[in-house]
């Protein structure tokens, strides 16, 4: 397809390296701008198989031709689609108290040790996140990753991507719904040895094919209800999960009237949590486990 015509192709190849017989060959077109070149090629040499690679054509097989076009879309598409994603990473444990106690990595483990912390158990995990962080990179080299605070500073930064990664447990899929507006949101769990993850059920292993599912639109879109609140006419970010309402100093018993509907009654103790279908995994469950062992 550089050239004028493909008999001049033709003559061009023959001239520099021989004669060659065409018939019985695969011969491969790329770029041809209709089909009449390939259908052409086709009744000349039906013995020959034809490829014609275009974007414009459908993938298919007429006779002795094969047509291939949309994979080639979708192979743009997917480089296109991959610098459309935001991943937003969690910080391990380690990592986080390293920058919380302005400390270094090895006198962190011996403050860990003297206060009896699991040491083997935490790091094992924070280097299974490392790993499973590096893994994603490689997965998705033209995606945008930012971490907790990055995604603090500029909220209409979120908003910007269809696509947003949650790359943690089940907590930072919650932190990363709290400040998107709406759009699609994935949830990567990174170190599911250590981590069951409720919300976040996807794994750096799994995430190619899931990656190839969403580029070929092979998948359903599950609908969150999140839940609002609003404080003396102040909206709050929506919650993914649970809303905590109580005093800021636990050491009281927090009091107030509710009102569900029609119906209102008095609140005692330490406090109220409304939860979602989400958030019915997570703290209600733990605080509310004995209360429903009937049902």
């Amino acid at each position: 397809s550089a050239v004028p015509s493909f008999p001049v192709a033709i003559e061009m190849f023959e001239n520099k390296f021989g004669k060659i017989e065409l018939d019985g060959k695969t011969i491969m077109l790329v770029g041809p701008v209709t089909k009449e070149l390939p259908e052409r090629l086709a009744r000349e040499y039906p013995n020959s198989k034809i490829i014609a690679v275009n974007p414009v054509f459908n993938t298919s097989e007429v006779g002795n031709i094969f047509y291939i076009g949309d994979l080639i879309q979708n192979i743009q598409r997917m480089s296109e689609f991959k610098q459309d994603i935001l991943v937003v990473t969690k910080f391990s444990k380690v990592h986080w108290d390293m920058r919380e106690r302005k400390v270094t990595l090895p006198t962190l483990l011996e403050q860990y040790e003297c206060e009896g912390i699991e040491v083997d158990r935490i790091l094992t995990s924070h280097i299974h996140q490392q790993d499973a962080l590096e893994e994603l990179h490689r997965s998705i080299p033209d995606a945008r990753f930012i971490d907790h605070d990055q995604a603090e500073k500029d909220l209409g930064f979120l908003q910007r991507f269809p696509l947003i990664v949650a790359f943690g447990g089940d907590d930072n899929l919650k932190f990363v719904s709290q400040r998107l507006q709406g759009g699609f949101l994935l949830g990567i769990n990174s170190d599911p040895r250590n981590s069951e993850g409720a919300l976040a059920s996807d794994t750096v292993e799994s995430f190619p094919q899931t990656l190839r599912k969403l580029e070929r639109g092979e998948f359903k879109i599950q609908e969150w209800p999140r839940l609002q609140i609003s404080i003396n006419g102040t909206t709050l970010p929506p919650a993914c999960s649970e809303i905590y309402i109580g005093d800021r100093e636990n050491i009281f018993t927090a009091r107030a009237r509710a009102t569900l509907g029609k119906t209102e009654f008095p609140i005692k103790g330490s406090g109220m949590i409304i939860a979602n279908g989400a958030g019915s995994t997570g703290w209600f469950r733990a605080a509310s486990l004995f209360l429903f062992l009937e049902n």
